[in-house]
């Protein structure tokens, strides 16, 4: 057996195991198990595979698997993914450019977060490295680059969980309001509006297009497309309320407007307010604007506004179930656990239905002694 214990310990301060042999010139190692028996299971798995040549791994390094990754990930999530993984895939090239992809150990990874905490990295943004990181691993394994994936044994950091600052009614309101002091007004109300009435993902309502909206059904219909391929890649079906409705049509006749008599035109709701051939991306100067003409001293996501809706939604008593089939979820555990964060006038209510049944009469400790049979030596 080439099983050894290391010198050093993970970032958890527990004893690493590994194990590590050659085959026909190939090394074969992998580190980060807690026990010795652990790490001889391991091997004798691997050495099986190795040894039966049911599965020759194709040498290479994480520099080398980069893009072929990032072809196989293209048109398989959303655009914006896509950019943050490029961007991600750089940043870990420093650290496993140059080492072979089914040479990379759980030491390895447990390093590179290390470096990234000194760096003063957030918690979530290096869970975020690992995740992808997870992703490559998994992409080396199906085209045969590696056998196993380090990073099932690599525990994510803990994120303090700060419920996000979400508008009541009256904000809300006031924030739309805002929206039309701004120079693209009636386009920042309406995408404020969309949201507020759909939940959608900010990703999600910049795709959306006129052939989406069907105004005879009253429905709206948000299906995955190319740069934006939905999370579970499933169409979704939401009711078109009355007041989206009309912010929906008022929109339309401005838009129609615009692009009348314009030989080239697209079929974005929501465009680029500079380069009207363009699809919108964002709102990012123009929303803080509308913030602070609503009076909103803290800056608030436009993701809040998702938060917004279910939340409202489930004030409302609509069916959980029915909730995340509209927001496109499979299941309604993210609605409760993540989601559902409840207004507070909302749990004020909830609060007032409590009857404890307690006497509203003021009860002195002298009485209370008195139906005791304790006396009172204060007298």
């Amino acid at each position: 057996m080439t099983v050894r214990k290391r010198e050093y310990k993970n970032r958890n301060n527990l004893q690493i195991w590994d194990y590590d042999f050659w085959f026909n010139n190939v090394r074969y190692r992998k580190a980060g198990f807690g026990s010795k028996a652990e790490a001889e299971i391991a091997e004798a798995t691997a050495k099986k595979l190795v040894y039966s040549g049911k599965t020759v791994l194709r040498p290479s390094t994480l520099g080398e698997l980069a893009k072929p990754f990032l072809d196989y990930r293209q048109g398989r999530v959303a655009r914006t993914t896509y950019v943050c993984d490029e961007k991600r895939i750089q940043i870990m090239l420093p650290y496993f450019g140059n080492t072979k992809i089914c040479h990379i150990t759980t030491n390895d990874i447990d390093q590179f977060i290390s470096k990234r905490l000194k760096q003063g990295r957030a918690a979530q943004t290096i869970n975020h490295d690992i995740n992808l990181l997870s992703s490559i691993f998994q992409f080396a394994i199906t085209h045969g680059y590696a056998y196993e994936n380090p990073i099932k044994l690599i525990e994510r950091l803990k994120m303090m969980k700060v419920e996000p600052i979400m508008p009541t009614d009256v904000q809300f309101r006031a924030l739309i309001e805002g929206a039309r002091k701004t120079e693209v007004g009636l386009e920042l109300a309406t995408w404020l509006i969309f949201r507020g009435y759909t939940g959608t993902r900010p990703t999600e309502s910049f795709f959306m297009e006129w052939r989406d909206i069907d105004f005879e059904r009253n429905q709206v219909i948000i299906r995955p497309k190319e740069g934006n391929p939905l999370k579970n890649g499933k169409a979704r079906v939401l009711p078109l309320s009355s007041e989206l409705r009309t912010a929906l049509l008022d929109w339309k006749q401005a838009w129609d407007k615009t692009f009348e008599g314009k030989k080239k035109r697209h079929d974005w709701i929501f465009y680029n307010p500079r380069y009207f051939n363009r699809q919108c991306r964002s709102f990012r100067k123009s929303y803080p604007r509308a913030q602070r003409y609503a009076g909103m001293t803290e800056h608030m996501t436009s993701h809040c506004l998702r938060h917004y809706f279910i939340s409202r939604a489930v004030e409302s008593g609509i069916n959980f179930l029915v909730i995340a089939k509209w927001v496109g979820h499979s299941s309604t555990q993210m609605i409760e656990q993540v989601y559902a964060h409840l207004s507070p006038e909302f749990k004020n209510n909830e609060m007032n239905k409590l009857q404890l049944g307690l006497i509203t009469t003021p009860v002195t400790l002298v009485e209370t002694g008195k139906q005791d049979g304790i006396e009172n030596h204060d007298k």
